[in-house]
C-alpha cells in the first residue's frame, strides 16, 4: 500500500530467548540488553493503544498463527500492565485463512509440513523469494504483500474467521 503506518520496535522480553529462536530471528538477550532496549512497560502499551487508535476504524489485526502465539503473547504482557486493548479491536490468524482459501479452491488434501508457512505463501504467489523472513519487519511486509494479493477474499473471512480482542485467551497467567 502507499500510506502505511508502522510501528516498529524491539522489546527485551525480559525472559530467556531460545537458541532456536536466537538462531532464526539474530536476536539475542545479549543484543538487546546491549542495546538498552526496554521491557514491555506502561510507556509500550500506552504507545501502542495510540499507534491503534490513529488508525481507521474497526481495526483487525492479522497475524500468521496469531491465535496460536501472538496474540496470546500480545494479551498476557498488557494484563501484566493491568491493561486492556479495545474490546472493538478484531484479530484475524492468516494461517488459518490460507488453510480455509486452500479449501474453498477445492484443495482438500493433507499438506505437506510448511506449505502453509508464510515464506511458501508468499513463493506460490508472487514465484520468488521473500524479503528478510523472520525478521519482524519483513515478515509483516511479507503477510501484507500476501494478504493484499488475495485482500477480497481475506476481507470476506473478517467476518467468519475472526475473534473479537476480548475472545483471545493470554498465553500465561500474570502474578
Amino acid at each position: 500500500p502507499r500510506v502505511l503506518d508502522k510501528l516498529c520496535l524491539c522489546v527485551d522480553p525480559a525472559k530467556p530467548i531460545t537458541k532456536v529462536a536466537s538462531d532464526i530471528t539474530g536476536l539475542s538477550n545479549e543484543k538487546l540488553t546491549n542495546c538498552e532496549k526496554p521491557c514491555f512497560d506502561l510507556n509500550l502499551v500506552q504507545l501502542v493503544k495510540e499507534f491503534l487508535n490513529r488508525q481507521a476504524q474497526p481495526v483487525c489485526l492479522v497475524a500468521h498463527n496469531g491465535f496460536f502465539y501472538d496474540y496470546p503473547l500480545l494479551k498476557a504482557e498488557f494484563q501484566q500492565q493491568n491493561e486492556e486493548l479495545p474490546s472493538s479491536l478484531f484479530c484475524l490468524d492468516s494461517l488459518k485463512a490460507f488453510r480455509q482459501l486452500d479449501k474453498q479452491d477445492g484443495r482438500n488434501q493433507k499438506f505437506a509440513k510448511g506449505f502453509h508457512s508464510l515464506s511458501e505463501i508468499y513463493r506460490r504467489s508472487f514465484g520468488k523469494e521473500p524479503i528478510d523472513c523472520h525478521y519482524a519487519e519483513g515478515d509483516v511486509l511479507t503477510l501484507i504483500k500476501v494478504f493484499m494479493h488475495r485482500a477480497s477474499e481475506f476481507l470476506e473471512m473478517v467476518n467468519s474467521q475472526s475473534k473479537r480482542w476480548s475472545e483471545i485467551s493470554p498465553m500465561y497467567k500474570t502474578g
